[in-house]
């Protein structure tokens, strides 16, 4: 049997994860300065574990967006691959494409800067090329829960879920993840549900800027008898 080779992008790591290519000198002193301004502040409560969520960060470490806008860079392949799975008539093939659209979603989500904790009671509302709408709440401040709901052209299908975001400072990696079931249910009843891996970003202080994903994934549908799929991501 011949092995493949597939092409990567050019920002991936040779030995795993997203290398962040376009940093400037000046961007990466800028962020870890604000960095170690923080670890001075805040001394162990930084790397005691504590979740982040409930610490105040210098602004210059945001991007100028709130986390609710955030979420929705993970959904963009949701048109494509959503689409074509509530076309599928076969339950496997439907499986298939909805953990290809849930994994095609990680690389457009790595990002440096932290978007803003949005404020209890806010709301995003978006549409996509296709007509696919996005609506997204936030329905606690402490702790931070985002709700969302996203709907797919005549509602052939639609995403649903919450995420409690949580974050923790490691020496030189900020581990993030958004805990929370996230079901997609196409129109004749079928419901599969998954969740999100661990997000690493390493080099925080020191060394090469590249975000991992770790953790398993598990996709379930109960209707059709595909109850349990493991996808473990392991950290290289």
């Amino acid at each position: 049997m011949t092995a493949k080779t597939f092409e990567r992008m050019a920002s991936a790591h040779p030995n795993g994860g997203f290398l962040f290519l376009a940093q400037t000198e000046e961007e990466v002193a800028k962020q870890r300065k604000a960095v170690w301004d923080m670890l001075g502040a805040f001394g162990k409560n930084l790397t005691s574990k504590k979740n982040l969520t409930s610490i105040s960060f210098p602004v210059s470490v945001f991007e100028p967006r709130s986390y609710l806008e955030r979420i929705a860079d993970g959904w963009w392949a949701a048109p494509a691959f959503l689409s074509k799975a509530a076309e599928a008539t076969d339950p496997v093939d439907r499986f298939k494409w909805v953990i290809t659209f849930a994994i095609a979603g990680f690389h457009n989500t790595c990002a440096q800067l932290k978007p803003f904790n949005p404020i209890l009671g806010e709301t995003y509302q978006a549409t996509f090329g296709d007509g696919t709408q996005i609506y997204c709440e936030q329905s606690s401040h402490h702790p931070p829960v985002s709700n969302f709901l996203v709907v797919g052209p005549n509602q052939t299908w639609r995403l649903y879920g919450y995420g409690e975001w949580s974050a923790s400072f490691r020496v030189n990696t900020v581990k993030g993840h958004q805990r929370g079931p996230h079901t997609v249910e196409f129109s004749d009843g079928t419901r599969i549900t998954y969740n999100l891996p661990w997000m690493n970003v390493h080099g925080i202080i020191m060394g090469e800027r590249i975000i991992e994903y770790e953790g398993p994934m598990a996709f379930r549908d109960e209707k059709n008898g595909l109850a349990y799929l493991s996808l473990s991501l392991s950290l290289s």
